[in-house]
């Protein structure tokens, strides 16, 4: 009897690890058919990611990437188009969101002259690996700039626009849009909507939105966020940029000057509880000459009302020599709370996931240079917390794209996955 009961739980535990590795959102083949030889993987949004291919040689561009959406769950990959600089102007990616399906973005192109941008929503079906809403930029052009951008589970995209510019000592007008995959229309427009607070009802199909007239009380739930920007320092300044939203901060992007330096930018990170701009850096490419790093830029953010948390990549010219550095700030103070490279090696690797929870614990996975005919590299999963930094898990079986804290307000635990098992620490 005893023994048959070892066999009738041994049998119970196997059916739940069984329907763990069948149920579970990711998909190690789908990963790796995501991204191919010379491409690298510019951000992961949960189980998607944004891969980006060099561009050479194909005028008019000068310095460009082929972007293409991918889940690690279907496999399947959308090309998004070109982004990056040309002779007259430049392209680019942002305020980019995603759920398992799908994944909305918006397009921004500017002229080299300045003055206008415009700028498209667009949506990809990651199943069906195509572009199924592509909204036309607004009019007349630059009229408009996007301010916040909303994805439901049936590809169904709110967002917000707020007037570039208007008659001298007129208020901007916030405008609010929605597209449900097969027409676009203008819910509602005017100078007193609130152009942050934007969400789906709980049917997750209708939006909800907030105005607010003179002399009325706002309610804290709603609107907290808005007031707390209208009431002190504003987050943003002239020529800057917003490309992500999260948590009740925001990431700036600001372009600046540099000699000897190309594609040169600026990252802000600004919590709208505590009104303080931090920068996270500054980024760009050699121009000419050699040097290390000769390329400088962000691989991954993390961004939560207390603590920014930014991977940092450092790269030779011919890519050959690619290294990262994680660094968190505390945006109440302005503080830098650590800084650490995110492997100690002196071989390349590549930071593929990063995460942070509200109380400042960061995670990250690194993926190590793959050595000639050893297939997958080591992939690692590192934790930074009250304890120190730390590495939990190697192996080349480990997904190097799902990561997440599996509490958002347990400092400990965290998730990771393999193709057979998963991870967990407490």
């Amino acid at each position: 009897m005893f023994r048959m009961r070892l066999q009738a739980r041994a049998i119970a535990a196997a059916t739940i690890v069984a329907a763990f590795i069948l149920i579970s959102p990711v998909n190690s083949a789908g990963a790796g058919r995501c991204v191919r030889n010379g491409e690298r993987v510019a951000k992961t949004l949960g189980s998607a990611m944004l891969v980006e291919r060099p561009v050479h040689d194909l005028p008019p561009w000068q310095d460009a990437d082929r972007m293409f959406a991918c889940s690690s769950v279907y496999g399947r990959r959308v090309n998004l188009g070109i982004y990056g600089i040309q002779a007259d102007g430049e392209v680019s990616l942002h305020f980019e969101v995603a759920n398992r399906r799908f994944l909305a973005f918006v397009v921004s192109s500017a002229g080299n002259a300045g003055g206008s941008i415009d700028e498209s929503v667009q949506v990809a079906d990651l199943s069906a690996g195509r572009l199924v809403t592509k909204t036309a930029p607004s009019s007349p052009p630059g009229a408009a700039s996007v301010e916040k951008l909303l994805l439901n589970r049936e590809g169904w995209v709110g967002w917000t626009t707020r007037e570039s510019d208007p008659p001298p000592g007129t208020p901007r007008v916030v405008q609010v849009h929605q597209n449900n995959l097969k027409k676009s229309r203008v819910l509602a427009s005017g100078a007193t909507i609130d152009r942050d607070f934007l969400r789906f009802d709980t049917d997750r199909r209708d939006l909800v939105w907030s105005s607010v007239t003179a002399g009325s009380k706002v309610a804290p739930m709603r609107l907290s966020a808005a007031e707390a920007v209208k009431s002190g320092a504003p987050c943003l300044r002239s020529g800057e940029k917003a490309v992500r939203y999260q948590s009740g901060s925001v990431l700036i992007r600001r372009p600046f000057k540099q000699a000897g330096w190309e594609r040169r930018f600026q990252l802000i990170a600004c919590s709208r509880l505590y009104h303080r701009r931090v920068s996270l850096g500054r980024f760009g490419t050699r121009a000419t000459g050699p040097g290390w790093p000769h390329q400088i830029e962000p691989s991954h953010e993390a961004l939560r009302p207390r603590v920014a948390t930014i991977s940092v990549r450092y790269a030779s010219e011919d890519e050959s020599v690619s290294r990262e550095q994680v660094v968190v700030f505390d945006l109440a103070t302005g503080k830098t709370l650590s800084r650490t490279w995110a492997a100690e090696t002196a071989s390349s690797y590549s930071v593929t996931a990063l995460q942070a929870n509200p109380r400042g614990s960061v995670a990250w996975i690194v993926r190590h240079a793959i050595a000639s005919g050893t297939g997958h590299g080591e992939r690692e999963v590192h934790l930074s917390d009250g304890d120190g930094e730390r590495v939990l898990a190697r192996g080349s079986q480990i997904d190097p794209f799902f990561l997440r804290f599996g509490d958002r307000t347990d400092v400990a635990s965290l998730l990771w996955s393999a193709e057979t098992a998963s991870g967990r620490v407490h």
